[in-house]
C-alpha cells in the first residue's frame, strides 16, 4: 500500500512536466487543454467538435494573457508544450481568420517573422513551444496537442442567460 501511494506521489509530480488533459476556467469561459494527444489540426478540430467546443480563439490580448497565466500556473519548468489554436489562412493566404467566428486576426500575438508561411506549406496557428506564448504559423498535418473553448455564441447565450436571470454572472 505504501510503494501504491509513493507512486502514486511520484507520477502525480512529474506530471507537472505536462497539463496533459484538462478543463480550465477563464472568465467564466470554459477551455480544455491537452498536451499528451498529439493530432494534426484538422484532428484537433474533429477533438474540440466532439466535445460540443472549438479550437480556442485568442481574440484579445486579456484572453491570451488569461491563458498564458492559466498554462503558466501548471508548471514551472520554463517548457511549454505546441498546442493547435483555430486560426488558419486556408481560404485565402495571408488572411488568417478564427474558424468559430469567421473573424479576421484583430488581436495578434505572432513570434517575430511571423506568419511567414515558410515553404508555402504553413496555414494553421499554434502556440509554439521556441518562443513566450507567441503564435506561429505551421503545417496543419504537424501532429502536437490543442486547445478547446466552448463556442463564442454558446457561451454568449449562457452568460446573458446568468446575468439576465441570476444577477452578474
Amino acid at each position: 500500500m505504501k510503494a501504491f501511494f509513493f507512486l502514486s506521489l511520484v507520477v502525480y509530480i512529474n506530471q507537472c512536466n505536462s497539463i496533459r488533459q484538462r478543463f480550465v476556467i477563464l472568465d467564466n469561459l470554459p477551455i480544455y487543454v491537452d498536451t499528451d494527444y498529439k493530432v494534426n489540426w484538422f484532428q484537433a478540430w474533429n477533438e474540440c467538435a466532439s466535445r460540443n467546443m472549438n479550437l480556442i480563439s485568442l481574440d484579445s490580448e486579456e484572453k491570451s494573457k488569461d491563458l498564458e497565466n492559466a498554462l503558466r500556473k501548471d508548471c514551472d519548468t520554463g517548457t511549454y508544450p505546441r498546442l493547435w489554436l483555430g486560426g488558419t489562412d486556408l481560404a485565402t493566404e495571408g488572411r488568417y481568420v478564427w474558424t468559430s467566428t469567421g473573424k479576421p486576426f484583430d488581436y495578434v500575438n505572432w513570434s517575430p517573422g511571423n506568419p511567414d508561411n515558410d515553404g508555402g506549406n504553413e496555414h494553421c496557428a499554434y502556440i509554439w513551444e521556441k518562443t513566450n506564448f507567441q503564435w506561429n504559423d505551421g503545417n496543419c498535418t504537424i501532429k502536437m496537442g490543442f486547445i478547446c473553448e466552448e463556442h463564442p455564441v454558446k457561451y454568449n447565450l449562457r452568460k446573458n442567460f446568468e446575468e439576465t436571470f441570476f444577477g452578474e454572472a
